[in-house]
C-alpha cells in the first residue's frame, strides 16, 4: 500500500512540474511570461554596418503593446506575447526606416526573431527570419525617409 502511494504522488508530482506550467498557466501575464516567456531575438551586422545605431520597435493591434522598445544601441528587451498584427519598425542610424508585419495566429506561440543588418550598393538592407510555427523570411530595404508611424495612438 506504502509502495501504491509513493508511485501515486510521484505521478501527480511530475504531472503539476510538468504539464500543468506548459498548457495551463497563461504565458501571457507579465509576472508570468517573464518566466516563461520563450520568445528570442538575436541581431547581427556585416562588418560595415554599427550595431549600436540600431533600433528595433514592436506594435501588436489590439493591445496596449505601442512601439515597445525590443533592441536599441546592442540592448535587448523582452518581446511580448500577442497574437495577430505584429508590426515591427525598424531603424538604424536614425535615418534609415522600415516596418513590416508578421502575423502570429496565437499569443502562446513562442518565436526565435533573427535580423541581420547589411549594406550593399543598393543601401542598407536587413534579412529577417522568423523560426516558429509562424515563420517567415524577408529581405527589407531600409529607406532614406520619414519614419512611419505604424500603431495605437
Amino acid at each position: 500500500m506504502r509502495k501504491k502511494k509513493i508511485i501515486i504522488f510521484s505521478i501527480l508530482f511530475l504531472f503539476l512540474i510538468f504539464i500543468v506550467p506548459k498548457y495551463f498557466i497563461p504565458k501571457n501575464i507579465d509576472g508570468i511570461a517573464h518566466f516563461v516567456n520563450q520568445n528570442s531575438i538575436e541581431v547581427n551586422t556585416d562588418e560595415k554596418l554599427n550595431r549600436e545605431l540600431i533600433k528595433i520597435e514592436l506594435s501588436i493591434s489590439g493591445t496596449d503593446y505601442n512601439k515597445v522598445e525590443i533592441f536599441n544601441e546592442s540592448s535587448e528587451y523582452k518581446i511580448p506575447k500577442g497574437y495577430g498584427e505584429n508590426d515591427w519598425n525598424l531603424s538604424y542610424d536614425g535615418k534609415y526606416y522600415e516596418t513590416f508585419r508578421h502575423f502570429k495566429t496565437n499569443n502562446w506561440h513562442d518565436h526565435n526573431y533573427s535580423f541581420y543588418f547589411f549594406q550593399n550598393e543598393n543601401g542598407i538592407k536587413c534579412d529577417v527570419k522568423i523560426d516558429g510555427p509562424d515563420k517567415m523570411k524577408l529581405t527589407i530595404d531600409l529607406n532614406k525617409r520619414k519614419k512611419a508611424e505604424i500603431g495605437i495612438e
